[in-house]
């Protein structure tokens, strides 16, 4: 086959090769060392351990140690399998690639006694190198690493494997293992020497990351050595019962950061580790002080906390320090955690269930590495409503990292209704209902929404009611308080906590209520925070302290006693066990387990809640008084009703609390099922493995990570055709430069279709077997203005109205004369009317249809309107002969036989001819109208053409469909990687 004419000017559109790279995981199967011991990371390591036998790669190029076995890349063990594999990187424009594989063994049992091992794995003495008894090299050829790395520059994470025959064995036909129970493995620098002992730990366990590790860490005065115990006041006083849940179920592994006040050294590390997961099974993630500082108090407590609140702090505050070098910090932390958990996961058998929005990066970052993992992501704070979310510049990211999940879990139906919002208004993704359950669908896979709440430890509160420590707690605050009623408080020193609205409320208590002074305190406790703006809202609390004081304070009376520190349990129990009521009042907060500690702890008939509506805890109980703190007087009148309540009701409404919520839905029941859930959710593994090619030796190519449609194999069969047809819908041409629709009204153009697109399209049009046509429901103007540049390509305008065929200028239109189109007009007055009622939307007339476009309209809304707008129009017209059609953004009425006409006549000019067709490649974005695509698909399962590849974009619902892309920007490369290679002439 002769290579096409459009191909000689393709090449100088190609950029070069050079400096480009190709990541190759080679693989080979070693029976000697694959025995059970030797997958044991106290035994043997990705580095190999002294006086041990290791199978390593070496060839002809740097990376695989220029043929010195000491240089040469070391093969780790495969878990599960007799499989070795290591990772390479060999530059793309490499000559043919020769390379064997070599047993080495060190010299003696302590290679410092004889040689240095270097850190990358090199041995300056070794005792023996066996070579595979290969009369000749392996080889890889120069094709297969240009052609990755051709492919490469669109498709994200692509990896060439090569999956060689066993070790010395040229002709073993090797069964290939399916990818399910495989993985990346990318090991953190921090993890080299933990890693090696921990293998046998993490294998089926449940794997558990938080910021914060629950564990309390010393450095001791006089050795100097680190002292841990666990914290059992981590994740809201829960982690003892959260602990012990967990571990009844599994075996659990806990990732985190130390909460220490100093960076550990390097030399320190590796004994931490070892420590912390010999005792612990924790995995600790080392951050410097400043790279903490600006993640947790700068980004995570100064920007995402507020606007999660939804205080109005973050617009004011936003800068391009924000926006840029601070969220840089946040997934670079993120990054490291992923790291460290891409370490320890061991396939299918694990779980892992992430922790709160100090994360949120990190379900993406792991579903890149690990696609069939089980990933579960718990949110503890609320979700804002999706104008307030989004205002973040990084808005998208978050969600679609979140949507990498498996399992997504919140608190409140309230906060997952703002999270489906955002889905909707920002991503454009609705969400559906199966057997209770709230599913997303995106990118290829279906994400789980979960609503539950999270509960408290009773235990921890039964076992110490009635100590010694809480009863001489209790007598010191009845001194101090000398016998008056307490309304306590417990906050964190935080602004969304309003502190100060509690005491604006009980300061007019004072002044309107006089029975009440010298009776009753209240009793605050702020709990100081790492967060911006502390000193602004403490002037303010001791503002209003400092008046209350002067108007009402006595030597022997003070009406606000305000305490600034951290408390103990037994304090914090004592408290409310000496309390007559609780009294919180944040403007916007997340659940707050407050109100269920005060309940289990208050003595009977003294639990009385007073709560902000704005808490999401006070829907679950029965005995809160729901308040809005923002109303002082309402406040200050529940205060008093509150106080007059009988004991008798109020124990009975404590007690209702306590059998039907508290004691039911506790810390160990929400982790039991959140758990569960999460393990009976199946997660494919999103790697589709495809054969390109045998090397020397029986090595097969393979490429992963590349969903779906298999480029090399459409280039093959493309390079192999006489005579080929593309079918393009321009949504998806557009979809490569990140547009979401085509926006073409009347003849101005407000889409632009990207160079490389042209350019690509140029190149396979240049063939004269080559039948290219772009669809769109756009007229015919603005089709000639975006793809002017392209001489012979073939286009359809107005969705199948007017046809332009290939090498030709002239349109041809394919509306009889005779068609009556009377119901043109009626159709746009009732558009019209719709428009009127529907802010955002507008009405377009064609030829021969009129569209109806809610692309700008709320979406929600326009989605309803737009459906009902169908209903009355297929009730006005039942019997005439037009086409109603919803698509995602738009309502379309047209004739009925547009679609059929058009695909009949460019199909047949293309089957016109003494060579026959034998190669079919079609694209659909799935958002505009597929009637000629269903029309074409009829068509060619009649013709019985060979090589059909009928392709949608992923994500999206393309009815015909036969293989998807996952981007517009995987399309370019495939288009691309077709008009570079020999085409049909």
């Amino acid at each position: 086959m002769r290579r096409a004419q459009g191909l000689g000017a393709a090449p100088s559109r190609a950029p070069s090769l050079s400096g480009l790279s190709v990541s190759v995981l080679f693989r080979c199967k070693c029976v000697r060392l694959a025995r059970p011991a030797a997958q044991k990371h106290n035994q043997q390591g990705e580095d190999g351990a002294a006086g041990r036998r290791q199978l390593r790669i070496v060839g002809s190029e740097d990376a695989l140690g220029a043929w010195d076995p000491r240089h040469a890349p070391v093969l780790s063990p495969e878990p599960g399998s007799s499989y070795f594999s290591t990772s390479v990187e060999l530059p793309a424009g490499a000559p043919q690639v020769a390379y064997k594989y070599v047993l080495v063994t060190s010299a003696t049992d302590r290679t410092q006694q004889t040689g240095q091992k270097h850190s990358d794995g090199a041995l300056d003495a070794i005792s023996s190198v066996e070579w595979e008894p290969l009369a000749l090299n392996r080889t890889l050829a120069p094709a297969s690493l240009s052609s990755a790395a051709n492919v490469g520059r669109v498709l994200e994470h692509l990896r060439l494997v090569v999956t060689d025959a066993e070790f010395g064995d040229e002709h073993h036909e090797e069964h290939h293992e399916s990818l399910r129970k495989s993985t990346e493995s990318s090991r953190a620098s921090s993890m080299r020497s933990m890693g090696r002992r921990s293998f046998s730990y993490t294998q089926g366990a449940l794997l558990v990351i938080l910021y914060r590790l629950p564990i309390i860490a010393e450095r001791d005065a006089q050795t100097g050595r680190w002292i841990f115990a666990w914290d059992d006041d981590a994740i809201y006083l829960t982690s003892s019962g959260l602990r012990r849940c967990l571990e009844s179920m599994h075996r659990v592994i806990w990732v985190g950061i130390l909460q220490v006040n100093e960076d550990i050294a390097e030399d320190e590390q590796e004994v931490i580790q070892e420590d912390l997961m010999m005792q612990f099974r924790c995995v600790p993630v080392f951050l410097p002080l400043a790279t903490r500082d600006a993640f947790y108090r700068r980004f995570c407590k100064g920007v995402l906390w507020p606007l999660f609140h939804m205080t109005s702090q973050f617009p004011i505050n936003t800068t391009s320090e924000i926006d840029r070098t601070l969220w840089q910090t946040y997934v670079h932390v993120n990054r490291m955690f992923c790291d460290v958990v891409v370490s320890l996961y061991q396939g299918d058998l694990n779980l892992i269930w992430i922790h709160d929005y100090h994360l949120m990066l990190l379900p993406m970052q792991l579903r890149r590495k690990l696609t069939g993992a089980r990933i579960g992501f718990f949110l503890h704070i609320p979700w804002p409503s999706s104008e307030v979310y989004r205002v973040l510049p990084f808005r998208d990211e978050l969600i679609r990292s979140l949507l990498s999940s498996t399992l997504l879990g919140f608190n409140l139906f309230d906060y997952a209704r703002h999270f489906l919002s955002s889905c909707v208004r920002l991503l454009n993704l609705d969400h559906s209902m199966k057997n209770g359950n709230i599913i997303i669908n995106h990118g290829g896979r279906r994400s789980y929404i979960r609503v539950s709440h999270i509960g408290i430890d009773p235990e921890r509160f039964t076992d110490i009611i009635g100590s010694e420590q809480v009863e001489r707690e209790v007598a010191r605050l009845r001194i101090l308080t000398h016998g008056a009623n307490i309304i306590c408080g417990i906050d964190d020193l935080d602004a969304i906590k309003g502190i100060p609205f509690k005491l604006l409320a009980f300061e007019q208590l004072l002044v309107n209520f006089p029975q009440y002074r010298e009776q009753l305190v209240l009793y605050q406790v702020a709990i100081p925070r790492n967060v911006p703006n502390t000193e602004t809202l403490r002037e303010e609390i001791y503002l209003i302290l400092d008046r209350i004081l002067e108007d009402f304070g006595t030597e022997e009376y003070v009406p606000v006693v305000y305490v600034e520190a951290r408390l103990s349990l037994a304090e914090r129990v004592a408290l409310y066990h000496a309390s007559d009521a609780l009294l919180l009042t944040p403007f916007h907060d997340g659940l707050n387990m407050i109100p269920y500690e005060f309940l289990i702890s208050a003595r009977p008939g003294r639990g009385k809640l007073i709560i902000s509506e704005f808490t999401g805890c006070w829907k679950h109980l029965f005995s809160a008084v729901r308040v809005n703190p923002w109303n002082t007087e309402e406040l200050m009148y529940t205060i008093d009703m509150t106080m007059q309540e009988s004991e008798e009701q109020a124990a009975q409404e404590q007690r209702a609390d306590l059998d039907q919520r508290i004691l039911y839905y506790t810390i160990s029941r929400w982790a039991e099922s959140f758990v569960k859930d999460l393990g009976s959710v199946e997660e494919r593994v999103m790697k589709h493995r495809m054969a390109i090619g045998i090397s020397a030796k029986s090595a097969m190519l393979e490429l992963e990570d590349v969903p779906f449609l298999d480029p090399f194999v459409a280039v093959e069969r493309f390079r192999s055709a006489r005579r080929a047809f593309f079918f393009l819908e321009l949504n998806a041409l557009l979809a490569s430069s990140g547009e979401h629709d085509e926006v073409l009204v009347g003849e101005k153009i407000w889409s632009k279709v990207p160079e490389p697109v042209l350019d690509a399209l140029l190149a396979l049009s240049s063939s004269q077997n080559v039948h290219v046509y772009i669809t769109s429901n756009s007229r015919q103007g603005a089709m000639d203005s975006l793809f002017g540049s392209v001489p012979r390509i073939g286009l359809v305008a107005e969705s199948g109205c007017f046809v332009k065929l290939c090498g030709t200028s002239e349109w041809i239109s394919m509306l009889a004369e005779d068609v009556d189109v009377s119901w043109l007009e009626i159709a746009r007055e009732i558009m019209e009317g719709y428009c009127e009622r529907t802010d955002g939307s507008f009405v377009e007339s064609r030829h021969a249809s009129v569209m109806w476009h809610f692309v700008d309209a709320d979406p929600t809304f326009g989605s309803w309107q737009a459906k009902e707008l169908c209903d009355h129009l297929e009730s006005v017209f039942p019997t005439m002969e037009v086409d109603i059609v919803l698509c995602e953004s738009t309502l379309c009425v047209r004739p009925k036989t547009l679609a059929k006409k058009s695909t009949g006549i460019i199909m047949s000019s293309v089957l016109d001819g003494e060579q026959k067709l034998d190669f079919v490649f079609t694209c659909s974005s799935g958002r505009s109208d597929d009637g000629m695509m269903a029309e074409l698909d009829g068509i060619l399962r009649g013709s019985q053409v060979k090589n059909v590849f009928r392709c949608g974009l992923l994500g999206n619902t393309v009815s015909s469909a036969q293989f998807y892309v996952r981007t517009g920007q995987e399309l370019l490369g495939v288009l691309a990687a077709l008009s570079q290679c020999n085409q049909p002439q």
